[in-house]
């Protein structure tokens, strides 16, 4: 058998790479431009970067440079038995869905549930701008992608409208085995009567990716927007979930959210859930505001809610403010981590706080403001609250609380322990931090207490130890008063400032 000299291997090889880049030019460059015309973003990467799209998040994967050679110009026969299944890699299975994209609403297809029931897996589903109602859930358990049309500014020009569906039924529906694409749609659920449902929901085993996609629920009471059952992935890049009548998101599953804004639902913005192992969510860049409703009585419905022993919430820079029960609220054994974040004027009533750590939680704040106001004229408002045998520290972080009369930045009660470290609790209309159990805990070190209407600390009862390093000045009544008001009180202050107060010989150092 023959063999190519050396030189016209290379030759071979430097013109099948140059076929290689070819090819990849061609499909990113027609993808490109498909996107581009119904104003629908893609990816905003570098051409030689890997791309991570929906389609391979659902995969878990990440695609790099690709090898294949182009398709066929001609269009994939509409015969089932015909279809090829679609090509590896990112940019040339993105092609394909376009060269064999359903259309609706068109001579063969009048409904998006035809026109989704038919595109062969892989494909693209183009829906026309304007309102498309269905009658009843749509269903997905498919490789598949519905693309609406976006107006110059990035807003769905394309409605999906659910009316009147049956109780526990959604809009859209990503069931088993379903890696569901949502670009450019809105999806609105509306009905008159008192059942629940939701816009969109994800089944175990399903995966749903949504991409500028605007989401409303107005049905009955206590409807979500979006809900993750367990064993459900959601991932929402850009999005807006608001006014629905139940909470935002509500997840059982796993959810990440980014750049996403929750806002006006009459409960809580995002709920996470236990249901089985726990739900888990992550929030990068989002902004989940006015949220809540409120009665004669108390505020109800929070910015974020994480309920449940094994359900976990990351937040990273996310703005969470104006809600009427509280900003964040990690209760029951679950856990929390914020980083860079603003929790601000949310309206807490008396037994929470902007943040609230209660029963067995455990949440770390670093980098985060947190500012309270304490709406509606309510007294001992508090920023951070944590209580009930739970954990918080703080790393980093400015307290402050503008109440209306004795709102204090950081209450600790009922066996909960506070460690704080670098930050600064400042202007607040009561004390700066306040120990109320014998059972409680606080460390701080090499933080500033300073500029608070009554005390910079105050010990009822607890544990306390502040190092050397800790600034306590300038505050109205004491800088440090011990008390002993509900109990016995034990220090370990290294504090070289103002004489500390103490008001009762049970008081131990």
């Amino acid at each position: 058998m023959a063999h190519l000299p050396a030189k016209d291997l290379v030759a071979a090889e430097r013109t099948h790479r140059e076929l290689l880049d070819d090819t990849r030019r061609y499909a990113m460059d027609t993808v490109r431009q498909k996107y581009a015309e119904r104003r629908l973003p893609l990816a905003d990467l570098a051409q030689d970067e890997p791309v991570t799209w929906w389609s391979d998040w659902a995969d878990g994967v990440t695609l790099g440079p690709l090898g294949i050679q182009p398709p066929s110009p001609t269009r994939t026969s509409r015969d089932p038995k015909k279809l090829r299944a679609p090509p590896n890699g990112f940019w040339m299975r993105e092609l394909w869905a376009w060269e064999n994209a359903v259309q609706v609403p068109s001579e063969e297809y009048a409904t998006v549930q035809d026109a989704a029931g038919a595109a062969p897996p892989g494909a693209h589903v183009l829906v026309a701008a304007g309102m498309h109602v269905v009658p009843q859930t749509l269903v997905i358990n498919k490789r598949l992608q519905l693309l609406g049309e976006a107006s110059a500014d990035g807003s769905p020009l394309t409605t999906i409208k659910g009316q009147n569906l049956q109780q526990n039924h959604s809009v859209v529906r990503a069931a088993h085995g379903g890696r569901v694409g949502l670009c450019g749609i809105a999806v609105w659920c509306y009905a008159s009567d008192s059942l629940r449902r939701s816009s969109v929901s994800v089944d175990a085993g399903g995966h749903l990716y949504a991409r500028q996609v605007g989401v409303k629920c107005v049905s009955g009471r206590y409807s979500a927007g979006v809900q993750v059952h367990e064993g459900g992935h959601l991932l929402m890049h850009t999005c807006s979930v608001r006014c629905c009548t139940g909470s935002g998101v509500i997840i059982f599953g796993s959810g990440t959210l980014q750049g996403t804004t929750l806002c006006d639902n009459w409960f809580n913005g995002v709920e996470i859930q236990k249901r089985g192992s726990g739900g888990r969510g992550s929030l990068t860049d989002c902004h989940i505001h006015s949220n809540g409703y409120s009665n004669n009585e108390d505020d109800l419905g929070s910015g974020v809610t994480v309920f449940g022993e094994g359900c976990e919430a990351n937040l990273r820079r996310c703005a969470v403010h104006s809600n009427k029960g509280g900003g964040v609220l990690v209760h029951s054994g679950a856990k929390g981590a914020l980083q860079n974040c603003q929790i601000t004027m949310n309206h807490a009533g008396f037994e929470f706080g902007d943040v609230d750590v209660d029963t067995s939680s455990e949440v770390v704040l670093d980098e985060c403001e947190c500012r309270g106001n304490g709406e509606h004229g309510r007294e001992q408002y508090r920023v951070l609250a944590v209580q009930d045998q739970s954990k918080l520290t703080l790393r980093n972080c400015t307290v402050r609380c503008q109440a209306g009369a004795f709102g204090t930045g950081i209450e600790v009660q009922r066996g909960a322990s506070l460690d704080v470290s670098h930050s600064k609790i400042h202007g607040c209309t009561g004390s700066g931090m306040l120990l109320r159990d014998e059972d409680t805990k606080a460390t701080i070190h090499h933080s500033i207490l300073e500029d608070n209407d009554l005390h910079g600390l105050e010990v009822q009862a607890g544990s306390i130890t502040v190092d050397a390093q800790t600034h306590v000045a300038n505050n109205k009544v004491h800088n440090i008063y011990i008390s002993g008001t509900n109990g016995e009180c034990q220090t370990n202050i290294d504090f070289e400032g103002a004489p500390i107060f103490r008001d009762f010989v049970s008081t131990k150092s």
